[in-house]
């Protein structure tokens, strides 16, 4: 077997979160739908990958305040705009709209058969359930997951430069992509098999997303 991350079985249950407090930001932008255009473009896709980790000490404050203006701008947003030439604020934005999603890009009804499938023991078979449960997924959601982890993978192929491994991508993106409907005492527990399903996702991203053939 091949494993991914931390082993779950060692990590105790935290305390419950409440929904209403995770979901206070969400009902600012109203509600949002997947879609493969936002990366048609967009300096997401063709931004400066090798220097993602990079930050200098003033990193944190204007951050904060040029996301802000991101999501204030919405859609209006010109990216070609010089002020947006720091990646690290795009790829803040891309975060924020798949957490403020009214569901995850892995939709509620799918979260536990993820969960079950990458339990699976043998590799082989756990790649495989995985990419059913992919090919399961409503069009929308599966177009835009694809293009997601095929750019995912780009950073990741950067990782002696950027830092960012796939188990970091995994940590990074897998509770903001998936994650169940009520949220329970067993939160932490979810949180390594969210990061695991993402890692396995970019590590077999050819497997999964390949076609038939492949």
């Amino acid at each position: 077997m091949n494993k991914l991350g931390p082993d779950p079985s060692h990590v105790k249950a935290q305390p419950q979160i409440s929904s209403q407090q995770a979901g206070a930001e969400q009902k600012k932008l109203g509600p949002r739908v997947p879609t493969a255009n936002i990366f048609k473009n967009s300096l997401i896709a063709r931004g400066k990958i090798d220097t993602l980790c990079f930050h200098d000490d003033t990193f944190l404050t204007r951050f904060l305040e040029e996301l802000e203006m991101v999501q204030k701008s919405e859609e209006k947003l010109n990216l070609d705009d010089s002020q947006w030439e720091d990646i690290h604020v795009v790829t803040g934005a891309l975060k924020m709209f798949f957490r403020e999603l009214p569901e995850p890009l892995f939709p509620y009804c799918f979260f536990e058969q993820f969960v079950e499938a990458i339990k699976i023991q043998d590799n082989a078979t756990r790649i495989k359930s995985i990419r059913s449960l992919v090919k399961k997924l409503p069009r929308p959601n599966y177009d835009t997951m694809k293009i997601l982890f095929e750019h995912l993978q780009k950073i990741a192929a950067k990782e002696s430069v950027n830092l960012m491994s796939t188990q970091s991508l995994g940590i990074v993106f897998g509770p903001t992509l998936l994650r169940p409907e009520k949220e329970t005492g067993n939160m932490a527990v979810h949180m390594l098999y969210q990061n695991q399903i993402v890692e396995l996702m970019l590590s077999e991203y050819s497997k999964i997303f390949g076609s038939e053939e492949d």
